[in-house]
């Protein structure tokens, strides 16, 4: 089957695109189950109005009449990929650890005033990396042979 450039119709994106040695290539799809908020992962999954169903092995699957179903089966193939990770996110309340604040500002601060600002300012690194780009696009395009004597 083509991938989505050769059929325009299938307006699709998912939200990130994943690679690793052991699945290969995939998409991720992130949704905010926030009707469930008040609920654990558990919970919500069977409830029956949710995108989730709990499996014979107690794992979690995405149900197959649920309408994230066919769209995330689009995301598939409109990126050419074999699996999609399918998150759903329920809130979690994290609370402020000013321990953590306290150790991490200053190196923040540090980072940006000698890296982020003068990049900002002089775009040198960009710079570096547009014309490294393109002298390896140059390069890809000479003949394989042409360095040989």
């Amino acid at each position: 089957m083509q991938g989505a450039c050769h059929m325009n119709f299938k307006a699709t994106s998912p939200d990130g695109l994943v690679e690793c040695a052991c699945h290969g290539k995939g998409c991720s799809e992130i949704k905010c189950t926030w009707s469930h908020c008040d609920k654990t992962v558990q919970e919500a999954a069977e409830a029956p109005e949710t995108c989730l169903t709990v499996t014979s092995d107690k794992s979690l699957k995405l149900k197959n009449s649920h309408t994230y179903f066919p769209q995330v089966q689009l995301h598939t193939e409109a990126s050419s990929t074999c699996y999609c990770n399918f998150f759903t996110a329920l809130p979690v309340i994290i609370t402020k650890k000013e321990s953590f604040m306290t150790r991490s500002l200053p190196k923040l601060k540090t980072f940006s005033e000698k890296c982020i600002v003068p990049e900002l300012i002089t775009k040198r690194l960009w710079e570096k990396v547009r014309v490294q780009g393109f002298i390896k696009d140059l390069l890809n395009a000479l003949p394989a042979d042409i360095f040989k004597t």
